[in-house]
């Protein structure tokens, strides 16, 4: 909520995780297109630093707080 619908954020490595795509909430595309945001149910991952992306970043950090 109140983050763009294409924005940048810090990832340290190449590494990222596969899932089904009923899980996927974030996709990035970088090179090619992977799962970077999942949830089930009140579970959630992601895979780039929110502490390290500045204002979209802290906003990802403030919407966690509000779950």
């Amino acid at each position: 909520e109140g983050l763009p619908n294409d924005f940048y954020l810090y990832f340290v490595h190449s590494y990222h995780a596969e899932c089904e795509d009923k899980y996927a909430i974030g996709k990035t595309h970088y090179g090619y297109e992977f799962v970077s945001a999942v949830q089930n149910g009140n579970i959630y991952g992601i895979q780039p630093h929110p502490e390290k992306s500045h204002e979209n970043g802290l906003k990802i950090i403030e919407n966690f707080i509000n779950l």
